[in-house]
């Protein structure tokens, strides 16, 4: 279900915000991740459930055991919306430890 807030600003109190967040390992429930994959889907699907959508086309490598990338995400009707920054990590165990921020 794709919610109506797309075209309104993403402000501090914005419930994308929040869901994104929530993704987050150590957050609510956010857990460490299997692979890097399931963690950018977990983030893109709360993106994509608020009717914003990633720019793949600026798609930043997630190379490496750890680092951070900046994607930018749009509304349906393209309208430039923001960056996600996420960052990881990954642990001894092999599972990763994500971070995801909406600026």
């Amino acid at each position: 279900m794709v919610t109506k807030t797309a075209n309104k600003r993403i402000t501090g109190k914005h419930p994308v915000r929040n869901a994104f967040s929530e993704c987050s390992t150590g957050n609510k429930g956010g857990a460490y991740y299997e692979t890097k994959r399931d963690a950018v889907h977990a983030f893109e699907s709360v993106l994509n459930a608020h009717g914003f959508y990633v720019d793949w086309e600026n798609f930043t490598n997630f190379a490496n055991d750890d680092g951070r990338a900046m994607l930018e995400f749009h509304s349906e009707g393209m309208e430039f919306e923001g960056h996600a920054l996420l960052t990881w990590f990954r642990m001894e165990s092999g599972r990763y430890e994500f971070i995801g921020y909406i600026t």
